[in-house]
């Protein structure tokens, strides 16, 4: 019996397929689509009980009614600011206009977010029109808005922020842990959306942090709900986002096509990388660079900063080179740590894989990020 193959969906359809699995959940809760039971802020679970409605908007409602909102809120008098706009522009403060329509009790930072909005959409909305408003002149049809790539990134990250909000919220509600990395992966995020969307969620983490340092009496009443463990499980979470739009960022620009061309040997990838050949100090000598590409993990000396770092290849992948920055690293287990004895790291150029990765992670020192980048300070200590 022939197996049949599922088709391939693209992006824009699992998003689709995504709303419409939040859209089942948020109708267990409140009911079915339009007319289902619209839901309630509770003051002492603020945040958590905003999360949830607003998932429910965006799966019951689409952007035409939530632009019905607004225009009823605003009056027919104020309509016309912003009859240039395109539905998608009253998404996000649609919501909140409902939810005060509705006589829910708003933050103050949340009123305050509804006036600055409507103050911006109505300065895009004039910047968009063409047409002469001087009257007794001919009107004209208004021009097309270009949208700039800058732009179409933002929107993009909004919907992924969006949906990121929608599995913090199913942990809360759940306790189902999102795997952020495996979510960017499915919806071929690009690096350039992948970098916008962990400072979306840092104004949570602080929230969260100081939550747990339990200073704070309105942050503790607005997260009664939550125990203190759940806290830290959600601070893990939070935090989870930034590697998994890292990663992406790393995966992403790896797997962009290459123009149909011959495979450049070894030698020539490697070819302008800038190292440091010889380290006095210290009697240190360089491998080679080339020795980089093909191998599954490389530790790096950097000698004016003094930091030991390691880069590991995903999965059962390779590293390679382009320019001067190593590619196809895992960000989740590569890393940086200063050396407080430079004088230890003569020993570490005849130690075994293991034992290096234990001394390295015997290191006091906070251990930090890195960038992939090779540079005229970098002894390139081991590869293995």
């Amino acid at each position: 019996m022939a197996i049949v193959k599922e088709p391939k969906l693209t992006a824009g359809e699992k998003r689709a397929q995504k709303r419409r699995e939040t859209a089942v959940q948020m109708e267990q809760v409140f009911g079915t689509g339009k007319g289902s039971t619209e839901p309630t802020l509770n003051p002492l679970d603020y945040t958590a009980s905003l999360m949830r409605a607003l998932n429910y908007y965006n799966s019951a409602f689409d952007n035409k009614d939530k632009r019905k909102w607004v225009l009823s809120y605003v009056g027919k008098a104020n309509a016309a600011k912003y009859e240039n706009l395109s539905d998608y522009e009253f998404r996000s403060v649609g919501t909140v206009i409902r939810l005060k329509q509705r006589g829910q009790p708003l933050q103050t930072k949340d009123e305050e977010f509804i006036t600055v909005r409507l103050e911006e959409m109505a300065r895009l909305s004039t910047e968009g029109r063409a047409y002469s408003q001087l009257k007794g002149e001919p009107q004209e049809k208004p021009q097309k808005v270009l949208v700039s790539v800058q732009d179409r990134i933002k929107e993009s990250a909004s919907e992924h922020i969006g949906e990121f909000n929608g599995l913090i919220d199913e942990f809360i509600l759940n306790d189902t842990v999102p795997d952020f990395e495996a979510y960017l992966k499915s919806n071929d995020v690009s690096a350039a959306v992948s970098k916008h969307i962990p400072t979306a969620f840092t104004k949570t983490l602080n929230e969260l942090e100081e939550l747990l340092e339990g200073e704070d009496k309105q942050l503790i009443e607005g997260y009664s709900n939550l125990k203190k463990v759940k806290v830290k499980k959600l601070i893990a979470i939070v935090k989870a986002i930034s590697d998994a739009c890292a990663q992406q960022k790393v995966a992403a620009k790896a797997a962009r096509k290459p123009r149909a061309r011959k495979e450049k040997p070894a030698s020539v990838l490697a070819a302008k990388v800038k190292f440091l050949k010889e380290f006095a100090e210290l009697k240190l000598k360089s491998v080679p660079p080339v020795n980089i590409v093909g191998s599954s993990e490389t530790w790096l000396y950097n000698t004016k900063y003094k930091k030991l770092q390691v880069y590991r290849a995903v999965g059962d992948g390779k590293l390679s080179i382009k320019g001067t920055t190593i590619l196809n690293y895992e960000v989740a287990t590569s890393g940086s740590k200063t050396m407080r004895k430079p004088e230890m790291v003569t020993a570490y150029v005849d130690m075994t894989k293991r034992n290096l990765a234990n001394e390295f992670k015997n290191l006091k020192t906070k251990e930090s990020a890195i960038n992939g980048r090779i540079n005229e300070d970098c002894i390139i200590l081991r590869v293995f």
